[in-house]
């Protein structure tokens, strides 16, 4: 199962995917990135709001197109069309989608919250064979 984190943020967005494969007994390491919002300087043939909304969905739909779940969070002053943009790319992927409170350590720290919550919450494989 691949599990992707992403936040939305006024500036750009934030990514980290879930370790593969998760482990029980040792350390998970989540590795986080981030890419600011391009500077369109013109539309092409488009309005410039237009095709930001585009660009954030071909965004979108690359980093999660082989997820089977997304973390979704996004930041107060987030610009909204891009959230919904974002939510109309992971729809169209047909991957689960949670919406989850924005972490200050952007899509890496949900990530490992998430990734903690995992390990803590999976049966060990000692306690099934007893």
């Amino acid at each position: 199962m691949s599990g992707l984190a992403i936040q939305i943020g006024a500036a750009g967005l934030s990514w980290a995917f879930m370790p593969d494969p998760l482990s029980l007994d040792e350390d998970n390491p989540v590795d986080g990135h981030a890419m600011r919002w391009p500077e369109l300087l013109s539309g092409g043939p488009m309005p410039i709001d237009m095709a930001e909304r585009q660009l954030t969905y071909q965004m979108v739909y690359k980093l999660a197109e082989d997820a089977d779940f997304v973390l979704l969070a996004f930041e107060p002053d987030a610009d909204l069309r891009r959230v919904g943009i974002a939510e109309v790319a992971l729809e169209a992927i047909w991957c689960g989608v949670q919406m989850v409170e924005p972490h200050p350590d952007g899509a890496a720290g949900i990530m490992r919250d998430h990734v903690q919550w995992a390990v803590e919450t999976s049966p060990s494989p000692l306690l099934s064979r007893i």
